[in-house]
């Protein structure tokens, strides 16, 4: 059944663990707005030149403050081109500087963030997966030694692995496996007459890692053969085999 307060426990764990990764990106995107936003300053902050637009060369870098605001505004907005366009003009070599700033606090931030989601999302989802399997098992074994017969060589006749499949299919949640298809389950994979239609403890694991499955049988042969004998023994059909 669902359970709703699992799923909030869950997905409140999967927050709290990516805004654990996300403090560290986001440390490194502090540090590179206000290292670019020092360096703006420091280039900008007495220059009073007005550009070919009749622009103010340092406009938006005048203080420290304002230059911090400029980068920031330009790292997270599309308004980069207004905010580096008064520098570029003046001397096209900024553009050097404007390129590192907007790669490393737009683009290598984004994808550091998309890395990080990606990670900790594979990283809970692998140890959830591991927790799964891990139970599941310890849970075959428990129905393996309850169902074996007991000796040196446990295993698990046909009747018994028929038994618990009858009562697996009536739960819910879990495919009508009916007991001729159980029988063809069990020869499948392992419980044949060469291993004494019997199954022991990794085949009968093999087998029960395959009747979540939802299985079915259809016939060997087409109706043609019981409508129209002698078309279906033409050497025409016979091809078509």
């Amino acid at each position: 059944t669902f359970n709703p307060s699992f799923s909030r426990n869950q997905l409140l764990c999967s927050l709290l663990g990516i805004v654990e990764e996300w403090v560290s990106v986001a440390s490194f995107w502090s540090g590179t707005v206000l290292f670019f936003a020092w360096i703006s300053v420091t280039l900008f902050e007495d220059d009073r030149h007005i550009n070919p637009e009749h622009v103010h060369v340092n406009l938006g870098f005048e203080t420290f403050g304002r230059g911090l605001y400029t980068i920031f505004v330009a790292s997270t907005t599309h308004q980069f081109l207004e905010t580096f366009n008064p520098s570029f003009s003046q001397r096209r070599s900024y553009e050097f500087l404007w390129f590192m700033c907007l790669f490393l606090s737009n683009f290598l931030f984004i994808n550091l963030i998309l890395a990080m989601v990606f990670e900790t999302y594979s990283n809970r989802f692998e140890r959830a997966m591991k927790v799964i399997y891990d139970n599941r098992r310890k849970g075959l074994e428990k129905v393996f030694d309850l169902i074996a017969t007991k000796g040196e060589e446990p295993e698990v006749s046909l009747s018994s692995f028929q038994e618990l499949l009858g009562s697996y299919s009536e739960s819910a949640q879990a495919p009508n496996i009916n007991s001729e298809n159980a029988e063809y389950i069990f020869v499948a994979l392992g419980g044949g007459q060469d291993s004494g239609n019997t199954l022991d403890s990794e085949e009968f694991h093999q087998v029960s890692s395959n009747i979540d499955y939802h299985f079915w049988t259809c016939p060997k042969d087409s109706p043609l053969e019981k409508v129209f004998p002698k078309l279906y023994q033409t050497k025409f059909m016979k091809t078509l085999k």
